[in-house]
């Protein structure tokens, strides 16, 4: 196997750099959890609590677009109606963690910050779906854009139904609820498995939700192409700005006390496994192209 050889738009030697990081991270954390989140963690703390999703939410604005120009000399109205589901899916997502954010400052008022949330999510993914209709090229392979949007859609929800069911597995209490008053919760390894003894969030550590949102984002590097104002290895700075963003995304996490490192790791590993799979598949053509 050439490790130059292009997978999710990036040669794969920087496929395999995130599975080995998310590799150190497990195995770090398998022996260091409660150390690293004990020393590090401020469970008081909400920083990109509810705001890192985000930072990749915008996907499904952005596959909105493919599904209705991917559509458009074909079948313009089935493109339009996955436009209009695209926008509305990616509102809620939008709205439902904006309206946890507003619910800090309007706590008396349900109907206030729940309003709030999901008008202005709804706003927000109009305006990205304008946003991305704009900048990107209009003579783009119809089959490349459906493609992608497809991938986005089974990736996101593949990758949730396989965290949950692990979540639930697993039934690790987080750091947070651990350390909160009178909490009657106990430490556990990520291999104690719980075989989901106990319902609610409390219990829901591992694998890591925010990053498994969060690891969607390296689906970016195939996006290259489609840019009306690109350049020569903009893939790789795609790539660049997808691992920052799930960085920053996973050290606040830990942070914030709600995941251990492993949790982060194991969250990170299982979207981009399923992503990585869903690109061999889906897109083989590009496998072809490697650099000499």
């Amino acid at each position: 196997m050439n490790i130059k050889e292009k997978h999710l738009g990036i040669p794969l030697y920087l496929s395999i750099l995130v599975f080995g990081l998310c590799l150190v991270g497990v195995i770090v954390g398998s022996f260091l959890d409660w150390q690293i989140s004990s020393t590090f963690s401020n469970p008081t703390s909400v920083i990109l609590e509810y705001t890192s999703p985000l930072l990749t939410l915008w996907l499904f604005s952005a596959a909105g677009i493919f599904f209705y120009l991917g559509l458009k000399q074909n079948n313009k109205q089935l493109g339009l109606f996955l436009l209009i589901i695209s926008i509305l899916y990616g509102g809620y997502q939008q709205g439902t963690w904006l309206s946890k954010q507003f619910a800090l400052s309007f706590v008396d008022n349900p109907a206030l910050y729940y309003s709030l949330g999901y008008l202005i999510g709804l706003l927000i993914s109009i305006i990205e779906s304008l946003i991305i209709y704009f900048l990107i090229k209009k003579d783009i392979d119809p089959k490349y854009l459906l493609k992608l949007a497809i991938i986005i859609f089974l990736v996101s929800i593949f990758s949730e139904l396989v965290g949950n069911f692990f979540k639930g597995m697993i039934a690790r209490p987080r750091y947070r609820n651990i350390m909160a008053e009178d909490s009657t919760l106990l430490y556990q390894n990520w291999w104690e498995f719980g075989f989901w003894n106990a319902t609610g969030d409390a219990v829901r550590s591992c694998p890591s939700g925010h990053m498994i949102e969060a690891a969607l984002i390296f689906i970016l590097p195939l996006f290259h192409p489609l840019w009306k104002y690109s350049f020569k290895g903009g893939e790789y700075v795609s790539f660049a700005i997808g691992l920052i963003i799930v960085i920053i995304v996973g050290i606040s996490r830990i942070y914030n006390g709600a995941h251990y490192l492993s949790d982060v790791s194991f969250g990170v590993f299982t979207t981009f496994i399923i992503l990585f799979i869903t690109d061999h598949f889906f897109l083989p053509t590009i496998k072809k192209e490697s650099t000499k």
